[in-house]
């Protein structure tokens, strides 16, 4: 018995001996694979960073190469373009600079202007100037706490119609450098300029040319951006913070490097906090403002970071919408975007600064409407014929006077226009003083200009019918002159009856003559036939009889044979005998 129990406690001893042997080779085995894991990670770690800072170097150079600035290409540079261009007109502060024609604010303080507007019973600022952005005021703020950043701040009530008549008529002006045009929010513009280049002599002369009239004549600030896809354009020009700096890409296969550098708050697209919110109504873009913190709390800081996730991941976290956004960037997938078609229609007013007693400040404020018109009208290939000029003297009650300029024929010409309007005007005489004055196209037809001669035209040759339009710009200069309905025109009537064969009509109106046999007839008729006693010894009877018998039906009928006679002295006469009298001789008309 003791020899057995000696037995069990050897084999158990050397039971327990194998146990452990196996367990401290398991620990050990595990401790091994554990380093060796480490080892390969640390090592697939400085691949993958030397793989990045690889990437990032590439990209640099690649940006360096492929984003241009204006300054950059010469006049006659030719350039290796895809087929079109993008040109992004963005107006970070429309709000503000519609602003500085209204006579109440004239005395504000330019530069720290801001513009609200009501939102749930709170003022929260839409835009703002540079100098009251540098006092740390942001686009959503509270006015009070604006105020309470920058004192000196000038608030003014945001207009959205005035916005967007303003980007309307900024869209028929760029309508001329191209015909594929967009409107964005009501700030961005969106043109298609790579088909115009060459019409304008290169695309640095083509962006000086846009730039210029914006700074000059619209006096607006602006930022401008270049690139093959319109979504990219209005990305890269609302980064922008120095409207000489143009950045301009060429070819789609540069986006990437040239965009990857953006901040990654530049995918909420405009600064506009009713966009700027959690839900996913964003009219700009796909990623909310939740979806750039969630990034910003995973350490995804520029668009190259994001760019580095895997697609499966982008899809899961922000769905489809956010990985079309980002193919339209890049122009994987077409931008979609509803064309601007301009309205036939034109309407323009400017508020003056002080009411105006004088026709002399009218006439010059007509002028600078005038341009906008003719602008119009040469952009749309029309013309007009009827111009409505409206003065208003009380803005609150709409007192308003109208004075209406017609034309014989469709014209664009700002010269003659002009000179109709002020022919008007030498006439007008103010009652109360003017405080607004607009201007309305009344019809607008397709323009067809006279051809011109090869040679040098002598005017001695009028008589050829080459001046043909003259004799109606006299009589636009008479009725400008004279006013409305003082000169007529003679139109033929259906009827047989010589008083009644003829009427008055309105000048301007078409006349239709009738072409068929025509009678001869005299020049001259006499408002009331004279008669003629014992016509044998009065005149001579050349040709006729011609029957004329008419009006049985209105009760005043005539029965009558006319003769063409000649008198003493040898003047053609158009005479008739009245058949109800046999023995009545009347002359009723003189031939020339």
């Amino acid at each position: 018995m003791k020899s057995l129990k000696s037995k069990f406690r050897k084999d158990g001893q050397v039971l327990l001996s194998l146990v452990e042997t196996t367990i401290s080779k398991n620990v050990h085995a595990d401790e091994l694979e554990k380093t060796a894991r480490a080892k390969r990670e640390k090592k697939a770690n400085k691949i993958r960073s030397n793989y990045d800072q690889i990437q990032d170097l590439q990209t640099v150079q690649l940006a360096s190469q492929t984003l241009f600035n204006i300054n950059d290409i010469t006049t006659d540079q030719n350039v290796d373009t895809d087929d079109s261009l993008w040109l992004c007109i963005y107006l970070p502060q429309l709000s503000i600079d519609i602003k500085q024609d209204i006579k109440q604010d004239l005395t504000c303080d330019e530069q720290h202007r801001v513009t609200y507007q009501e939102q749930k019973g709170q003022c929260m600022v839409y835009r703002m100037t540079e100098a009251v952005a540098d006092c740390g005021v942001s686009v959503g703020m509270s006015l009070d706490a604006a105020r309470i950043l920058c004192p000196e701040i000038t608030a003014l009530l945001r207009d959205e119609k005035a916005e967007g008549q303003h980007i309307q008529k900024l869209a028929d002006w760029a309508y001329r450098y191209s015909s594929y045009l967009s409107i964005i929010n009501n700030d961005t513009l969106i043109l298609e300029i790579g088909s115009s280049t060459r019409l304008f002599k290169g695309l640095k002369t083509l962006c000086e040319l846009i730039a210029a009239q914006l700074s000059l004549e619209w006096k607006l600030d602006y930022r401008l951006a270049v690139t093959p896809t319109p979504l990219a354009s209005m990305t890269l020009a609302q980064q922008i913070y120095d409207r000489e700096d143009i950045p301009i890409v060429l070819q789609k296969n540069s986006l990437r490097s040239v965009l990857g550098k953006l901040p990654i708050s530049s995918l909420l697209g405009h600064a506009d906090f009713k966009q700027a919110s959690s839900t996913r109504k964003a009219k700009s873009g796909a990623f909310t403002l939740k979806d750039i913190n969630s990034l910003k709390s995973m350490g995804i800081n520029n668009l190259n970071d994001l760019w580095r996730l895997p697609q499966e991941g982008l899809l899961t976290r922000f769905g489809i919408e956010a990985i079309h956004y980002l193919e339209r960037l890049l122009g994987k997938q077409i931008n979609a975007i509803k064309l601007y078609e301009p309205a036939m229609h034109f309407s323009t007013e400017w508020e003056l600064p002080l009411a105006a007693n004088s026709n002399t400040i009218i006439l010059q404020t007509l002028s600078q409407l005038l341009d906008q018109l003719v602008a119009y009208l040469t952009v749309n290939d029309v013309g007009t014929d009827e111009i409505k000029i409206g003065l208003i003297h009380d803005i609150e009650k709409q007192s308003e006077v109208y004075v209406n300029i017609r034309l014989r024929q469709y014209s664009r010409d700002k010269k003659h226009i002009f000179s109709l309007i002020e022919e008007r005007f030498n006439r007008v005489t103010l009652k109360a003083p003017v405080v607004k004055v607009n201007l309305t196209t009344v019809n607008i037809e397709a323009y067809n200009a006279a051809s011109q001669d090869l040679f040098e035209y002598d005017a001695q040759d009028s008589a050829t019918g080459q001046d043909d339009n003259s004799w109606k710009i006299l009589l636009e200069q008479f009725n400008a002159r004279l006013g409305e309905n003082k000169i007529a025109s003679i139109c033929t009537m259906a009827d047989h009856r010589p008083e009644r064969a003829w009427s008055y009509q309105q000048e301007g109106k078409r006349i239709n003559y009738n072409k068929g046999n025509c009678l001869l007839r005299p020049m001259w008729l006499l408002a009331e036939a004279i008669r003629v006693v014992s016509y044998q010894a009065q005149f001579e009877l050349l040709h006729g009889p011609e029957r004329i018998e008419n009006g049985w039906w209105d009760e005043d009928d005539i029965r009558r044979d006319y003769y063409i006679a000649r008198d003493k002295a040898g003047v053609r006469l158009w005479v008739y005998c009245d058949l109800k009298h046999k023995d009545r001789w009347y002359v009723h008309g003189l031939f020339a």
